[in-house]
Parts: structure tokens; C-alpha cells; sequence
């Protein structure tokens, strides 16, 4: 009986990724570097939290968290943050995205090894004002011990929400 549960558990713990991002669901400031900031759909333009009215009264949910980006002209705006890829081959980046104004060139994503070498993908938003989702089977860990993936929206203006963000390893059999 020990034998099976033990059997059983192995075949589990692939399917229960950890991600390895912190605070990839924004529930705090932490955890990301760079410039962005934290808000919410019920955040007004400063980021005050705007008061919550509910029709017949009761409990508001919680509201989403998100990160919130916005493009410069000039320059790329950056967030980033270090993972600790030591003994891992694969992993799969994934979030969502979303943008109603953005005018640029769009997202780029370097992941960094401790070599200072980098491989990257650039991409691009669809203008909606939906939720989108994005993902990047990052397959060059190359033995570092340590990944640095950043984030940069390029050049533009306009305004980019970024939220779920995780790293998972990829299990191959």
C-alpha cells in the first residue's frame, strides 16, 4: 500500500508546477524590479483605490491586482526578475496582457544567464482592451544557475497591464 501511494504521488508532481516568479499574481509590490506600478481596475489615474459601489448593496469582491506599464517615447520601460533555474533544462514563461492605447514596437523578453549571454523574442500586443495571453518555451537555461528574465516595452506611448505572470518548468518524459 506504501509502495502505491508513494507511486501515485510521483506521477502527480509533474502536473503541479511551481511558479517560479514571485508575486506573479501582483498581490503585493514585491518581488519585481523596475519601472512599474501596481494597480487595479478600481484604481483611478493616480492609483487611489476608488470607493466600490455595488448595486442592492453587499461585499465587493477582491479587485484584480496587475502591473501597470507605461511607454516612453524614448526608451523601453523595464521590469524584471531573477529565477533560480539550478537543475532545470526548460521552463515556460506565461502571462496575460492587456492594452486598448499602446503604440510601439511592441514587447521584447531577454532571459539572461549568469554568462551575461541572452537569447529573447520579441512579440507584439493586440490593441483591444482584453485580456490576452502570451507564452515563451524558454529552452536555453544552458546550465546557469540563475536566469534573469526582463521585460521591456519598447518605445511608444500608451499604457500596458501585464498580470499571472509565471515561469514553470517544462517536464519532458
Amino acid at each position: 500500500m506504501k509502495r502505491c501511494i508513494i507511486w501515485v504521488a510521483a506521477l502527480t508532481l509533474p502536473l503541479s508546477a511551481e511558479n517560479l516568479f514571485r508575486n506573479g499574481n501582483m498581490d503585493t509590490v514585491g518581488g519585481w524590479k523596475g519601472a512599474s506600478k501596481i494597480t487595479t481596475d478600481e484604481s483611478d489615474e493616480k492609483g487611489a483605490k476608488k470607493p466600490a459601489s455595488i448595486p442592492g448593496g453587499g461585499k465587493p469582491a477582491e479587485a484584480n491586482r496587475f502591473l501597470q506599464v507605461t511607454a516612453k517615447l524614448r526608451e523601453p520601460v523595464v521590469f524584471s526578475q531573477e529565477v533560480n533555474t539550478k537543475g532545470l533544462t526548460d521552463v515556460m514563461i506565461k502571462f496575460r496582457y492587456r492594452t486598448k492605447d499602446y503604440v510601439g514596437r511592441g514587447l521584447e523578453i531577454r532571459g539572461i544567464r549568469a554568462s551575461r549571454d541572452f537569447t529573447f523574442i520579441s512579440r507584439t500586443f493586440v490593441k483591444d482592451g482584453e485580456w490576452h495571453e502570451m507564452t515563451w518555451d524558454f529552452t536555453k537555461i544552458m546550465g546557469s544557475r540563475n536566469i534573469d528574465f526582463i521585460f521591456s516595452v519598447l518605445e511608444g506611448t500608451g499604457v500596458v497591464d501585464f498580470d499571472d505572470i509565471t515561469v514553470e518548468p517544462i517536464i519532458r518524459h
